[in-house]
């Protein structure tokens, strides 16, 4: 810094930024650095990697970030709009009387927000934005069907094994709930589940659980195979004032409750004529019978060879 200041106090421009100029690497690194221990942000970088990650700066890209970075924000301003329309709506129909009608007004994001696509040469109307409509949710696409379910409770005070029956399966519709915790599992169940392995955890409170415990802000993955159902649910610690209502009642769920997938169901009666096995009875010469399976001959089965017959009537087989 001292170094820069005396090119200015002696009458000479200020340099311009260059990644090989040693002075204005020095005083970026230690710029940056000072920032980053005002704001906490670790860890501080050294010389060399400041001047690596200068070099690889391209302002196209940076420019572009700032216009989708602003993009996002616009739809931002559309949900909390149709949040506060649903609230004023909420009002109006208490307040409504026989002859009045509430104000028809968008109450779903669906309606509300737009795609946005940056296009790189401008349309007939000379627009370079083009929005279209959201299209509904794909069920079988990963993002889509994994929501982000916010939850406040008090992680000091429930347990997993109550977290499990009074929130995930009775508030939120799970049957066999999975529960993962930063990629490893702490709760078990289903087929084939280990369930014993796990069945610790079901005593402990939910901060004291292993892999650091579900804190604040920790994001807990839900996984149900048997509903072919998976969410995510953001904890909130929030202690709720630890009011009169009974303990497993002290909760919040925000946002929609996961929806599950329709699962197709075999068609019994098609799997009993389509089985490729048949069951015979087999009856000894002394009288007794045995049950014997014997496998359907297809037609192009090597349970029993075709035979070929020519004009010389010799026999080929396949």
């Amino acid at each position: 810094a001292a170094e820069v200041a005396d090119c200015v106090t002696n009458g000479e421009a200020a340099p311009e930024f260059d990644k090989d100029d040693d002075v204005a690497m020095r005083f970026v690194t230690a710029a940056s650095n000072l920032r980053s221990m005002v704001f906490g942000i670790e860890p501080l970088q050294s010389f060399h990697d400041a001047k690596g990650i200068a070099g690889n700066i391209i302002p196209a890209i940076a420019t572009t970030n700032a216009i989708v970075a602003g993009l996002q924000i616009l739809q931002v301003f559309q949900i909390l709009k149709v949040q506060m329309q649903k609230e004023k709506q909420k009002v109006e129909c208490k307040e409504a009387t026989t002859s009045a009608t509430p104000t028809q007004i968008i109450t779903t994001i669906k309606d509300a927000c737009r795609y946005i696509y940056c296009a790189r040469n401008k349309d007939r109307r000379g627009n370079y934005l083009v929005p279209t409509k959201l299209k509904e949710p794909n069920p079988d696409c990963f993002v889509c069907r994994n929501a982000t379910i916010p939850l406040s409770l008090d992680t000091e005070q429930w347990k997993l094994q109550d977290f499990i029956e009074r929130i995930l399966k009775q508030e939120l519709g799970f049957a066999e709930p999975s529960v993962m915790l930063d990629g490893n599992i702490i709760h078990e169940e289903g087929q084939d589940a280990d369930v014993e392995t796990y069945k610790a955890n079901g005593t402990k409170t939910l901060s004291n659980l292993p892999c650091g415990g579900i804190k604040h802000g920790t994001v807990v993955v839900v996984e149900d195979f048997s509903q072919d159902l998976e969410t995510n649910v953001a904890i909130r610690h929030d202690t709720l004032d630890r009011d009169d209502r009974d303990p497993l009642e002290r909760f919040h769920v925000g946002g929609e409750k996961p929806i599950v997938r329709a699962v197709a169901k075999p068609d019994k009666k098609k799997d009993h004529h389509d089985e490729d096995d048949d069951v015979v009875m087999e009856v000894g010469s002394d009288g007794t019978r045995h049950k014997k399976r014997q496998r359907r001959n297809d037609d192009d089965g090597e349970q029993k060879k075709r035979r070929r017959v020519d004009a010389n009537d010799i026999i080929a087989l396949d």
